[in-house]
C-alpha cells in the first residue's frame, strides 16, 4: 500500500476523486478526528482493531476535513461503505458520496488482503485489555483481590453506574464483544 502511518496513526493519503482519504489506524487518530469533526469516532476503536472495518478521514487536497467514512472489509461482494457522514454526523451530498463509493468498489487488492490476514489472527478483546492493564494489576494486587478481576465488561458496568451520578446522559456506550487482530 502507498503511504505509512509514520507513527501518527494513519495511512495514506489515497486519491478518492477530488479528495484524499486518510485511513485512521489507532485510537489517538480517531480521537483527533472525532474532536475535529464533532462526531463519535472515538467509539470505533474496536472496529478498526478487529480488522473488520477501516475508518477514513476524507479531506480536500488542502487538508480541509470533508467527511468520515467506514468501510466494512468482509462484505459478501468485498469491501463496502457502511457509513459516511459530514461534520456533526450530517448526511453527505452526492459529490462526496459518489467518489467514495467508486473508490471503495476499486479498493486495492493489497488492502483487501490485509483485512483478511487481520481477521485470521483473532484475539479476544478482553485478552488484549488484560495485557494492557497487566502492569497496573501487578502493582495493585490487593485492590484487584478485593474488587475482583478487571475486564472490559466489568469496567463498562462500573462506568454505567457512575455516569448518571456525574450527570452524563450519553452513557452507556453499547458493549460489543469484538475480536482484535
Amino acid at each position: 500500500l502507498p503511504g505509512t502511518d509514520g507513527g501518527q496513526g494513519h495511512i495514506g493519503p489515497y486519491e478518492v476523486g477530488p479528495f484524499h482519504a486518510i485511513e485512521l489506524t489507532d485510537f489517538r487518530s480517531l480521537l483527533a478526528e472525532q474532536q475535529a469533526m464533532d462526531n463519535c469516532l472515538d467509539r470505533y476503536g474496536r472496529r478498526i482493531a478487529s480488522g473488520t472495518h477501516a475508518i477514513f478521514s476524507l479531506r480536500t487536497h488542502s487538508g480541509v476535513r470533508v467527511a468520515n467514512f467506514e468501510v466494512g472489509m468482509h462484505g459478501p461482494d468485498g469491501p463496502l461503505v457502511t457509513e459516511i457522514k459530514r461534520r456533526s454526523n450530517l448526511p453527505v451530498p452526492a459529490e462526496i458520496y459518489d467518489p467514495v463509493l467508486r473508490w471503495v468498489a476499486e479498493l486495492p487488492q493489497t488492502l483487501r488482503q490485509s483485512a483478511i490476514e487481520k481477521s485470521q489472527k483473532k484475539i479476544d478483546a478482553d485478552e488484549v485489555f488484560a495485557e494492557l492493564i497487566a502492569p497496573y494489576v501487578a502493582t495493585h494486587q490487593e485492590i484487584v483481590a478485593q474488587y475482583g478481576a478487571i475486564t472490559l465488561h466489568s469496567l463498562e458496568q462500573d462506568l454505567s453506574k457512575l455516569a448518571p451520578r456525574l450527570g452524563i446522559n450519553s452513557w452507556p456506550v453499547r458493549f460489543e464483544r469484538t475480536s482484535c487482530g
